[in-house]
Formats: structure tokens, C-alpha cells, sequence
């Protein structure tokens, strides 16, 4: 009977038990070093993008979305990131929903992006459509257009960087006619509480179902991240940025003080029994602009710090799935009732955008600078073309290994080859391509050690069917100088040109010896196929230290084991755990001071 009623004192409380154990390392987490924070952004973002192969429309949060995307490229300028906003920008012709004549904020947020590859590639066409929306309204002394706050966050931003890129004050004005008209006449700030209420609808008398003032978590949040992303360019001497500042110090006082104890902002900030949970947009922008205001002295790093650091914590240890999609973000709306109700598993693109935006500001807060990706990453081909079929005028071949997502290899018809000498001979394990529109191409990717050798075919994707961002191909250590891409056709695609963006090829060093599949291995693993566990023998291995990397088939090293082997006449087996890691294809490589094998490992 004892062991019975422990059974049902466990079954009752147990998840009482964790929820509090949650969010007490919540509570006494620190916050992760700046690569925990950028891997979490990476996962996070190419979780989208692979869900997303089409960028989609230019609808305002599709808008919101890319505000993140950029932001994490300007964190970590990996080029997939740049060529999905290229391309999505492209798609949409440069152009906004409603055209130029539009005034409806909403419409106006693509310019953010707009103005971010604008900034990379200054080519007047990116921004004329956004230049002349604004413009008009700049222009005319109409300055009743933001009736709701989510408008702040859209079009402030490309008011202000409008106003910097033209040197023209009259934006600066502008903005401020309309914001005043919000916050002022509309409204719309309650100075007392510090918040925001969404329109004039929720004005009181509105109120919650139980009597509080209705004050809408991600609707403070677009405003609290407008002030962020305003003041980041608004020029010091502006006479309108002392009041900025102050509203934005004003809310965050008072979101410091209705933050929950996981970490998260109720849908309802002013109700916590108003549809009360965690809730991952919201928290997001706040999480963002409070990171953004220690970061840039307008808020106490004592007061604020521990704020961000239960936000962030508790963004990645309960909306972060493991695969990266990103949970509890409540769809559309306008009130805590929208879209309900709000679970692990309800995500939108603006979620992933203000995840992103918080993200690249607590990587900051963290001592984290803007970098290049990862040295492992380092693209060999770059600007090392050697040979091509073909190419047409200004898409000429050499802009395939450019490093550029902004630029692309043309050819007609198929087949078309280019081919790359690197320099010298590297162990390459790993090609990338970015395909022109995502398509599907089907191609081979060859390469020799010499100029004199036949070239030995190292990828067959010649009956291939997946488009994407980014093609990418895993094989065994490869010994090579030459390498060469050839397309063949395309699935997806009714043409015959091939349309090649970026070749990248990536390798180490070629002062390493390697041993793969083209040449005899000493050691073995097995079983393998393998489940939870494999074997590893050294074989004839003469003793000494030997490291093993598992890496996966997108290049991301999975696992890391350091033995030490003895001399001795006898093989030794040791074992290692794969109780961690799913199903699929995987390449093991096995070192030791100046020798390299590698192996395929498949886990069922």
C-alpha cells in the first residue's frame, strides 16, 4: 500500500513539481554564452526558411518576419539569409502591397528590408517605390493614417532611415505629426499604467471580462520595438527623440513589473486571468527592446539585466522546439482573444521575426560582435574559378563563387559546367549550392587532385527532385584540386537555362593525410546499420590519442569523443552512445596527430 499511494502522490503532484522546478531555473538561470545564443537564432530561422522554401508575400507579416532575418544576418552574415530577402524582395518587384500611393502602415513595413539591401547593394530601384510612398505622405498635411499602434512599428523605422538617407528633416516631423495624433488625440497611451491600448475600440470603458483596462501584449510590444528601432537612427538633435526615450523608459518600468515568472508576458498585460499563459511575440519585442536599451544606455543594465535574462531563458527553454520551430505565438488578431487558443505548437512568421530581433540584441548583451561565419565554414571556391561552358552577358561565371547572394552564373542550355581550382589539394567533404529561385536542379559534382587525373564523380543528383535555399551535399573526404559542378536539367523549372547563384566547396587542410572510402580504412564501426549504440575498433592503430567527430548531413558536428589507445599488439573496442541523436546519415571522422579517416554511419 506504501508503494501505491507514493505512486499516486506522484501521479497527482508530479507535474505540479516540474512546472515549479522550470521555472525556478528559469528564475536562476544566467544567460548563455553568445554562441548558445547565435546557434539558438540559427536553428530557429533555418527552421523557417526549410518550411518556407517560397519567401512568401508582402503582406506585413511576412514583413515583420524579414525585419529578424536581417537582423540575424547582421549578426551572422551567412548568405542564405541575404539571398532569402534578395529573393523575396525581388519576387515582390521591389514594390509595395497597394502601390505607391498607399498610407496604410502595414504596407510600408517591407520598406524596412528594403532599406537593409539597399544598404548592402546600393541600387536606387530597391527603395524608389518606398521613397515615393513616404514621400507623399511627408508631402501632404494629412497625419491621421496610424490609427493603431502595430502602425508604429511598421513605418516608423522607414520614416527615420528615410529621413537619415535624405537629410531631410520633414520626415523626422512627419513621423512625429502621426505619432502625436496616436498618442495624443486617438488616445491611445495611458500615462498612468504605461501601456498602450491597441485602437480606440479598447479605449475605456472597454475593459477585460474582469474589469481591468484591456492593454494587449503584442500590440505594446510593436510599439515598444518601434522606439527601439526609431531611436537606433534618429539623429541626437532631433527635438521629438527626449520624448521617445522617455515613453520607452516609461513602458519598460512598467512591463518590468508584469513579467511572469517563466519569463513570459501574458497576451492580456493588465489581466492575467484574460486568456493568462505564455505567449512568445509579445515577450519577443519586449525581450528585444529591453536587451536594445541596456545595450544602448537608455536602460539600467542592474534593473534590466535580470529581466532579459528570465525572458530569453525562458523563450529557449519552452517556445524552442528541438527541430527549431518556435511555439506558443499567437496567430493574427487585435486583443488577448485573438486567435486562441495560444500553444506549443501555434508559430507565425512575425513570432520567428521578434524572436530574431531579440536574439541579435542579447547575442550583444552577451559580448557578442558581428561576425563571419564559423572558420569549419570557410568556402574554398571562393573567387578560385578556373574553367566554363558558358555564360551570358553580365551573369557571367565567375559570379558563381563571387561570395555574393546578390549576383549569378547564366548559362543556356543544359548541360553547363563551371569548374574551380582551389590551389592546392584539400580534403573536401562538403559542396553548397544556391539555386537561382530555389529550383531543383540535377547536376554532378566531380572532382581530381591534379589537371592530369580523370575527374571521379563525388555527387549524383542527377535524378534529383528537392528545391531549396540552399543545395547541400555530404560526402567522404574526397583528395582534390579541381572541382566541377555540372548541370543537367531541372525538375521544377520549364526552361533550359542553369542559374547558379553561389558554388561554395568546403574542405581541410591539405597538409592532413586522409584515409576514406577511395582508400583502405584501419578502423571499424559496427553495428551499422546502429540504434542506440555502435562499436568502435581500432584495429591496427600503433596507440597514441585519436579523436572522433559524427557529423550529420547538413555539416553540423553532432558528436565529439577523445580516446586514448595504449600500444599494444591487441585491437581495442570501445563503445559509443548514440541514444541522443535521430535517425538518418551520418560521416564519422576519426584523427589522430597527422591521419584522417572517415566512415558512414547510418542510425536507424
Amino acid at each position: 500500500m506504501a508503494g501505491i499511494r507514493k505512486y499516486c502522490f506522484k501521479a497527482r503532484y508530479g507535474l505540479i513539481f516540474v512546472s515549479l522546478l522550470v521555472v525556478a531555473s528559469i528564475a536562476r538561470a544566467q544567460l548563455p554564452d553568445k554562441e548558445a545564443v547565435l546557434q539558438t537564432m540559427i536553428k530557429v530561422n533555418d527552421h523557417w526558411i526549410n518550411g518556407h522554401i517560397d519567401p512568401g508575400n508582402w503582406e506585413w507579416n511576412r514583413a515583420a518576419y524579414f525585419t529578424g532575418n536581417m537582423a540575424l544576418y547582421h549578426t551572422w552574415p551567412d548568405q542564405k539569409y541575404l539571398y532569402y530577402a534578395s529573393v523575396w524582395a525581388e519576387n515582390n518587384n521591389w514594390a509595395l502591397k497597394g502601390g505607391t500611393g498607399t498610407r496604410h502602415a502595414d504596407n510600408q513595413c517591407i520598406g524596412q528590408t528594403y532599406l537593409d539591401l539597399y544598404r548592402i547593394e546600393e541600387e536606387v530601384g530597391k527603395i524608389e517605390d518606398i521613397q515615393e510612398s513616404i514621400a507623399n505622405m511627408v508631402n501632404s498635411t494629412k497625419k491621421d493614417d496610424w490609427w493603431w499602434i502595430d502602425a508604429f512599428f511598421m513605418a516608423m523605422p522607414v520614416f527615420t532611415r528615410l529621413g537619415v538617407l535624405n537629410e531631410d528633416d520633414r520626415y523626422f516631423e512627419k513621423m512625429y505629426d502621426l505619432y502625436q495624433d496616436t498618442k495624443v488625440r486617438r488616445g491611445l497611451f495611458n500615462g498612468v499604467s504605461g501601456l498602450w491600448y491597441r485602437d480606440e475600440n479598447f479605449d475605456p470603458p472597454f475593459q477585460t471580462p474582469n474589469g481591468k483596462d484591456c492593454f494587449w501584449s503584442r500590440g505594446n510590444g510593436w510599439v515598444f520595438g518601434a522606439h527601439a528601432k526609431t531611436l537606433q537612427h534618429l539623429p541626437a538633435e532631433d527635438p521629438h527623440r527626449a520624448e521617445y526615450i522617455s515613453t520607452f523608459q516609461t513602458m519598460a518600468a512598467a512591463l518590468k513589473e508584469v513579467q511572469r515568472s517563466d519569463g513570459f508576458w501574458n497576451v492580456s498585460l493588465a489581466d492575467p486571468e484574460d486568456f493568462g499563459g505564455p505567449e512568445t511575440s509579445g515577450t519577443s519585442f519586449f525581450t528585444f527592446g529591453m536587451a536594445w536599451g541596456i545595450n544602448n544606455q537608455f536602460l539600467d543594465s542592474a534593473s534590466y539585466y535580470p529581466v532579459v535574462e528570465k525572458a530569453w531563458n525562458g523563450l529557449v527553454s519552452m517556445a524552442v522546439h528541438e527541430d527549431g520551430k518556435l511555439g506558443y505565438v499567437q496567430n493574427v488578431g487585435k486583443e488577448p482573444a485573438s486567435s486562441q487558443p495560444v500553444t506549443y505548437e501555434t508559430t507565425a512568421d512575425f513570432g520567428v521575426g521578434a524572436f530574431l530581433l531579440a536574439g541579435s540584441e542579447v547575442y550583444k548583451l552577451v559580448g557578442g560582435k558581428p561576425v563571419s561565419p564559423p572558420e569549419a565554414g570557410e568556402n574554398l571556391a571562393l573567387n578560385k574559378l578556373s574553367d566554363f561552358s558558358d555564360q551570358e552577358s553580365q551573369h557571367e561565371a565567375v559570379q558563381a563563387v563571387d561570395g555574393s547572394a546578390l549576383t549569378k552564373w547564366t548559362a543556356g542550355t543544359f548541360p553547363q559546367w563551371i569548374e574551380i581550382d582551389l590551389e592546392d589539394v584539400y580534403n573536401i567533404y562538403r559542396t553548397e549550392i544556391i539555386p537561382y529561385q530555389n529550383r531543383a536542379y540535377q547536376y554532378i559534382i566531380s572532382g581530381k587532385a591534379s589537371s592530369e587525373d580523370d575527374y571521379t564523380m563525388l555527387v549524383d543528383k542527377l535524378e534529383n527532385t528537392n528545391g531549396g535555399i540552399v543545395l547541400i551535399d555530404t560526402f567522404e573526404y574526397f583528395p582534390a584540386r579541381y572541382v566541377k559542378l555540372t548541370v543537367t536539367g531541372c525538375y521544377d523549372y520549364e526552361g533550359d537555362w542553369a542559374s547558379i547563384i553561389e558554388f561554395r566547396v568546403f574542405g581541410d587542410s591539405p597538409a592532413l593525410e586522409v584515409t576514406s572510402a577511395y582508400h583502405r580504412p584501419s578502423f571499424r564501426f559496427f553495428p551499422n546499420p546502429a540504434l542506440d549504440r555502435v562499436f568502435f575498433e581500432t584495429g591496427n592503430h600503433s596507440g597514441g590519442s585519436l579523436e572522433i567527430q559524427m557529423w550529420n548531413v547538413q555539416g553540423q558536428m553532432v558528436l565529439h569523443r577523445s580516446f586514448h589507445h595504449e600500444n599494444s599488439p591487441a585491437d581495442k573496442t570501445w563503445e559509443i552512445d548514440l541514444s541522443g541523436l535521430k535517425t538518418g546519415i551520418y560521416f564519422i571522422r576519426i584523427l589522430d596527430e597527422n591521419h584522417m579517416e572517415t566512415e558512414k554511419l547510418i542510425i536507424k
